[in-house]
């Protein structure tokens, strides 16, 4: 998934600062901005992605949004994502690099999101994941 830039770098950590104080609106913005963030590691000592983090820390918001950009091509409900600024020119972007994140987001340990849901018995993520 390739080497980080310096401006990746900072989204990176202003990303992985957001998952972990759970704020649904600046995660959504940083993702509308660089939606490769999906698919990168916000952790490198365990090599972690956002849907690792967003499931060990219980962020179901984050999980329940990733679900519908992967199923239902729906963008985010935030209201001021109306879909006719920069938000409804990315959700290409962002399903697919969301859809690659489920599909082949693994920690450097090779666990996924949903199995990580699994070992730490968070239900709602596990079906969150079902569903996607």
């Amino acid at each position: 998934m390739g080497a980080l830039h310096s401006t990746e770098k900072l989204q990176a950590a202003k990303l992985r600062a957001s998952l972990l104080r759970g704020d649904i609106s600046d995660t959504l913005k940083i993702i509308d901005e660089n939606p490769r963030l999906y698919t990168i590691a916000l952790d490198d000592e365990s090599g972690q992605r956002a849907l690792h983090l967003a499931v060990q820390h219980g962020f179901h918001d984050f999980l329940l949004i990733t679900s519908k950009y992967c199923t239902q091509g729906v963008y985010c409900p935030v209201s001021h994502f109306d879909g006719s600024g920069a938000a409804g020119r990315a959700m290409p972007a962002i399903q697919r690099h969301a859809q690659t994140a489920l599909d082949r987001g693994r920690g450097h340990d090779g666990v996924t999101p949903l199995m990580l849901a699994c070992d730490l018995g968070d239900q709602e993520a596990a079906r969150l994941f079902k569903q996607m």
